[in-house]
């Protein structure tokens, strides 16, 4: 087993999103949202940047930048892409990640929700669903109970408004419906969401 990276003094690192990096993430919001020809010229996320064969190399590189930290998001559609079925080899490619930052000296700082959901959670509603918080916390109990002990950075939402409004309000993200109505339940929703996970932690 590597040695946890201890924290340095000063953090000087890089931030990546998984649906931007890794490629072919099939099971989220965002890939089906784009199949739809909703991205301007039909663009899809496809390959990415091939991150998920290439982890080792990225990096590398980030190191070699001078770099001492590393915050990536994990994938919830591929950790949970069919409700309550937990793909352990996905969980395994995570951990394989974390022990790349050790290896090359980048503090791990996990973010638990970058913009994506899994389809089958997008499908009952997601953030709106009443059952939302429960469900995101399960998912969130698995990411813990499997690497807590090796991440001392967390992060459970990024930027969660731009959630909201993009995908409420501004309707230029998924789920795409203007419904002021239901911005007060899914700001609650991701509230609970947010302290049940930051407990967890």
């Amino acid at each position: 087993m590597t040695e946890k990276v201890e924290s340095p003094s000063f953090l000087w690192g890089s931030a990546t999103s998984s649906h931007q990096i890794e490629g072919h993430n099939h099971h989220n919001d965002w890939w089906d949202w784009e199949a739809q020809g909703n991205i301007e010229g039909g663009v899809k996320s496809g390959a990415a940047t091939d991150h998920w064969h290439r982890a080792e190399e990225d990096i590398r590189l980030s190191a070699e930048l001078g770099l001492n930290s590393y915050r990536f998001s994990v994938e919830w559609s591929r950790i949970e892409p069919e409700e309550s079925q937990f793909d352990e080899a996905a969980l395994d490619w995570y951990e394989k990640l974390i022990s790349l930052c050790e290896k090359y000296g980048q503090l791990p700082m996990l973010t638990l929700h970058h913009f994506t959901s899994p389809l089958w959670f997008a499908h009952r509603g997601g953030f709106a669903w009443s059952e939302a918080p429960a469900r995101f916390n399960r998912f969130v109990k698995k990411v813990v109970d499997r690497f807590g002990s090796r991440v001392p950075l967390w992060c459970t939402f990024n930027e969660p408004m731009v959630l909201i409004v993009g995908g409420y309000l501004g309707t230029f993200m998924p789920p795409a419906k203007f419904e002021p109505k239901l911005v007060p339940k899914v700001c609650e929703n991701i509230l609970r969401s947010h302290a049940d996970a930051y407990d967890l932690i």
